[in-house]
């Protein structure tokens, strides 16, 4: 889950807590109203391939990651 300033505020990889994804395309457009789903991009967490679908909740962007994948 990610707050309203880009920051990682829960998760599953406890690791990532604290961190931004504000500059993320996922979360720009969450926060401008839209529902989103990436192309395929690089996970900054591990590396791997990843899709990024996000919608806007009240300020908050939900991220949720699908057809991950090590390169």
């Amino acid at each position: 889950m990610i707050d309203a300033k880009g920051t990682i505020v829960a998760g599953t990889n406890q690791e990532n807590i604290g961190q931004s994804r504000a500059d993320r395309e996922y979360f720009t457009e969450a926060m401008k109203g839209s529902s989103f789903i990436s192309d395929a991009i690089i996970s900054k967490s591990d590396g791997s391939v990843l899709l990024a679908f996000s919608q806007p909740i009240d300020k908050v962007t939900v991220l949720f990651k699908a057809l991950q994948r090590t390169t």
